[in-house]
């Protein structure tokens, strides 16, 4: 088994070659002895997306579980918000979502939570367990439980009365879209749905909606229909992307703008946002009497940072959004979604209007410039030294320099890449 699979916050790799049976139960057996470890009698609740292997990925991953006394509440197919709402729903120990997100269909993977998310070095424990072949024994249970129904009511709870909208559902044939559509219609809205039916191959656009041109086809429809805008998710559904009623698209930190801008008119607020998010967002939060906190790029590095600082709202450029409200306490699309329609409705102009009163700074897409591992480090010194005494840094992650305007983007360092990234 390869440890390059082991990532910063997932176990993510190719499924057909990475994931054979015999190393998706062994995963199975380290995650549920890591458990085991914490307490004798674990309950891991697991679900899974649209992929064409997950099915597989379950099956094999239930089996390894199981072998360490493990307890399962198995879900089945829903989107990784919902999976993570029925791990407190249920009172478990943790969960586990079978999915890879927005990567190319080929891939796949597993995320895990307990109280936050498993990340660095709990993932590579994962590894380490798996070599040792040291796995504690056990017989484990299986149940199949509906989360849907719970979830669906729980976001319809959140909804503040409204007229009905024209809303665009892009749901990128991943886990999302149909509980989207679901959830609107039941509030009376008119929906126009594309790319709603699960299909794991994903073949009408990237399950990364942030990539170039993968919502040409939302955006038209958006327009075609004199929609009030249109929301895109990912793969899994826990990441959202805006359109608005123009067909402009708007990523993360707009999104959390105008949520910050709802949320601050019942008082002061504190609000995590990684580092690629633009200045405006930082601007915008203080001039209404906010205030921000940075965190490296990463949602669970925003997620940490929420709980240090007891931010209820959070979120990346890349779209990850955090609504922290009682069984909802992570990154949740769906439930952006519902609070965006809830401002949108206390305000009486259309949504392109509301982002263009945001503050506007000029932004470029992320720059990907190859740079051998052993660089990186030093290429990274090198700009702080040199610029530590003329302008303010920050060094979360990388580092971003706050040049007057114009500004170069910040840089990161990513692989064997360094990133710019968009101020």
């Amino acid at each position: 088994m390869k440890q390059t699979i082991f990532r910063q916050y997932s176990i993510r790799g190719h499924a057909k070659h990475d994931f054979t049976n015999k190393n998706i139960e062994l995963i199975g057996r380290a995650i549920g002895t890591y458990f085991a470890r914490q307490k004798t009698k674990s309950h891991l609740v697991i679900g899974y997306d649209v992929r064409q292997s997950s099915p597989r990925l379950n099956q094999y991953l239930k089996t390894g579980l199981m072998a360490t006394g493990c307890d399962i509440t198995e879900l089945g197919l829903v989107p990784t918000p919902a999976l993570n709402f029925a791990v407190d729903y249920y009172q478990a120990d943790g969960g586990i979502m079978i999915t890879a997100s927005h990567n190319p269909p080929h891939d796949n993977g597993f995320k895990l939570r307990a109280d936050k998310t498993l990340m660095g070095d709990t993932i590579q424990e994962f590894y380490r367990i798996t070599q040792e072949n040291q796995f504690i024994h056990g017989t484990g249970t299986t149940h199949t439980k509906d989360i849907m129904p719970v979830y669906l009511q729980a976001l319809q709870e959140r909804f503040n009365p409204s007229h009905p909208l024209n809303i665009v559902v892009d749901g990128g044939n991943g886990a999302a879209g149909q509980t989207m559509v679901t959830l609107l219609q039941q509030r009376g809205h008119q929906v126009i749905p594309i790319f709603i039916d699960h299909d794991g191959t994903f073949p009408n656009r990237s399950p990364d909606p942030t990539s170039p041109n993968a919502l040409t086809v939302a955006a038209s429809h958006v327009r075609d229909n004199q929609a009030d805008f249109g929301f895109a998710y990912d793969g899994d559904g826990d990441r959202i992307t805006l359109i608005d009623d123009k067909g402009n698209v708007h990523l993360g930190d707009i999104i959390l703008m105008l949520l910050a801008r709802h949320a601050l008119q019942s008082g002061s607020i504190n609000v995590v946002h990684d580092i690629a998010c633009s200045q405006a967002l930082t601007d915008d939060v203080k001039a209404h009497g906010g205030e921000t906190y940075a965190a490296p790029v990463g949602y669970a590095f925003v997620h940490n940072k929420m709980h240090e600082v007891e931010s209820k709202l959070g979120g990346e450029a890349a779209g990850h959004i955090f609504c922290i409200d009682n069984l909802f306490k992570f990154d949740d699309a769906l439930l952006a979604s519902v609070k965006l329609i809830n401002y949108l409705t206390t305000q009486k102009k259309p949504m392109s209007a509301l982002i263009a009163d945001l503050p506007h700074y000029y932004t470029s897409p992320n720059l990907r410039m190859n740079c051998a591992e052993s660089e990186k480090k030093t290429i990274i010194e090198k700009l702080i030294h040199r610029y530590k005494d003329t302008y303010p840094i920050d060094t979360t992650d990388g580092i971003k320099i706050f040049f007057p305007d114009p500004q170069p983007p910040p840089l990161q360092g990513e692989g064997s890449k360094i990133i710019p990234l968009s101020p």
